[in-house]
């Protein structure tokens, strides 16, 4: 059997979006990935409804996603989120994309560069989602852990 010293297999990075509001105004975050650190809005918690809720923390499975709509991305894939419609689950095609407010997300993770400080968002998220796919291509990560923050 073939040895595996240290970390040689990138495909075990994952990244972490540790949620740290949860408010009306929407779901936001802090995403990890590799050296990257970008800042996420989400839909409220609305009790995992479709289009309206924020997806349930947990562990995810990424795949990547093309669509008409967005192109060069990657779904989640979990307990209730199914890539497409049609696979018994409860959600499906919850994905990263460009976004600034809740209003632009429907179940989906919008990155930004940062939180913005005069409205209920993230900024720049057109040169984060560059840099979120320049990231997630070097260092193959493939596995999405939502968890809540807690103080270390």
């Amino acid at each position: 059997a073939p040895e595996h010293h240290g970390s040689c297999n990138q495909n075990d990075k994952t990244m972490i979006l540790e949620r740290f509001a949860y408010s009306p105004m929407g779901t936001f975050g802090r995403l990890i990935l590799g050296d990257l650190e970008l800042w996420t809005i989400e839909r409220p918690w609305a009790n995992n409804e479709v289009r309206l809720s924020c997806v349930p923390e947990g562990e995810y499975t990424l795949e990547a996603h093309e669509s008409t709509r967005y192109k060069d991305t990657w779904a989640l894939i979990g307990e209730t989120v199914s890539h497409w419609p049609g696979e018994g689950k409860q959600r499906s095609t919850c994905v990263f994309h460009v976004g600034n407010s809740m209003d632009d997300v429907k179940g989906c993770i919008a990155p930004g560069m940062r939180l913005n400080e005069h409205d209920w968002g993230v900024v720049a998220s057109r040169i984060a989602m560059d840099a979120f796919r320049k990231e997630m291509y070097a260092t193959q990560t493939r596995t999405l852990k939502i968890t809540q923050y807690t103080i270390r």
